[in-house]
């Protein structure tokens, strides 16, 4: 079993890019499976202004932030806040308990709580959080 735990350590990401971030405590992004893992603490992501107009996608999740395989038998308790400060054009913002976007989840919960505030004067087209996914 592999274990997390957020609480009293910071990750600060920081991508040049445009196409997009992935954040999530055992990995940011999967092209494998991911089995019998958990997280507990608190994650924040904050996005600020940058060279450029905007990030194309943030997928942030309390396990992984895009997975393209199966997610299975995983539990986060970790609460996610996401803030935006973005003053120009901002992007999409996915964020669940489990995963930013997944394929397949089965047998996975999450008891954390999942915020996500727009701080800046710029625009989500579309910002979602769920319990899962």
């Amino acid at each position: 079993e592999i274990g997390v735990r957020l609480v009293g350590s910071e990750m600060c990401i920081r991508d040049s890019s445009r196409s997009g971030a992935y954040v999530g405590s055992i990995a940011g992004q999967s092209d494998a499976e991911i089995s019998n893992c958990y997280s507990t603490g608190q994650m924040e992501t904050i996005i600020q202004n940058s060279e450029y107009e905007s990030v194309q996608v943030l997928r942030n999740g309390g396990i992984v932030g895009y997975c393209s395989k199966k997610i299975s038998q995983c539990y986060s308790l970790s609460g996610i806040n996401v803030l935006s400060e973005v003053s120009k054009n901002s992007s999409w913002i996915y964020s669940g308990g489990i995963a930013g976007s997944s394929v397949n989840i089965q047998d996975c919960y999450n008891k954390g709580d999942i915020e996500t505030f727009n701080l800046g004067n710029g625009t989500a087209p579309e910002a979602t959080c769920g319990g899962i996914v």
